[in-house]
This record gives C-alpha cells, sequence and structure tokens, in this order.
C-alpha cells in the first residue's frame, strides 16, 4: 500500500469559495483566515489523491507539508510541462507554430 500523508495546505480563496467549487466540502478541515486565504488540513491520504483534490480546486495555493507533497506536486508540474511544451524536432529548431 502507498503511503499516505496528512496534507497542510493553505489556499488563496475563503473557504465558501473553495467550497462552493467543489460542491460540497473537503474532507478535513477548513478553516478561514484572517488575510482572506483559508487553511486546509487534508486528512492521510496519497500526495497523488491530495494533489487530484487540489487540482480540482482551480485556486493558487501553497503547500506546507509535508515535503513528499510538494515533491509529488513538483514532478507532476513537470509532467505537464513537458506534455504542452509541443513536439521536438530533431534539427534543434522550434517546431513550426511554437513560440
Amino acid at each position: 500500500m502507498a503511503p499516505t500523508y496528512v496534507a497542510d495546505v493553505v489556499i488563496h480563496a475563503p473557504a465558501a469559495q473553495v467550497v462552493d467549487r467543489l460542491g460540497g466540502p473537503l474532507p478535513g478541515t477548513l478553516t478561514d483566515q484572517p488575510d482572506g486565504t483559508c487553511r486546509w488540513l487534508a486528512p492521510p491520504d496519497t500526495p497523488e489523491w491530495h494533489a487530484l483534490r487540489l487540482a480540482s480546486i482551480g485556486l493558487p495555493f501553497e503547500v506546507s507539508g509535508p515535503p513528499e507533497q510538494a515533491a509529488h506536486l513538483r514532478s507532476t508540474a513537470a509532467l505537464f510541462q513537458a506534455a504542452t511544451a509541443g513536439p521536438a524536432r530533431q534539427d534543434g529548431a522550434a517546431a513550426p507554430g511554437a513560440a
């Protein structure tokens, strides 16, 4: 079984907006912060599952912990970056229409 972790995430929106985006509450604890953000203390789950939940929110966020969650998001971001870079050309030139 894959290791699970408690995630600690600051989402850059009020809790009500997060709940509205998801159509219901997140598992764990979602607490409004005085600066207009909210803190999500997620129950133990895999970094992959936490990443899916965070992506579905569609709002900026910062991972406070654990380091395994941050590492997973970095590797996932690299996969998506590579997938959208466009086709590579063997001559090293940019593909037609690439910026």
